[in-house]
């Protein structure tokens, strides 16, 4: 049985595995940025609903349902 890897030719083994790093490095820093996103609209989200409960103790007239 032929090794099928060794009688491929060395240039097509090479841009396959520099195709694969590159889309495996792409996909990696688009989860950390889509991760990144998540956690800013939750800190974000957080911190309006801290100011929020502030300003409710502070002018509860403004936030008279």
């Amino acid at each position: 049985k032929p090794d099928i890897a060794k009688s491929l030719p060395h240039t097509l083994t090479h841009k396959h595995t520099h195709t694969h790093t590159h889309t495996h490095t792409y996909t990696y820093k688009h989860i950390w940025i889509m991760s990144s996103y998540t956690h800013l609209c939750r800190y974000i989200n957080l911190q309006l609903d801290m100011s929020k409960k502030v300003s409710t103790r502070k002018y509860p007239h403004l936030y008279a349902s």
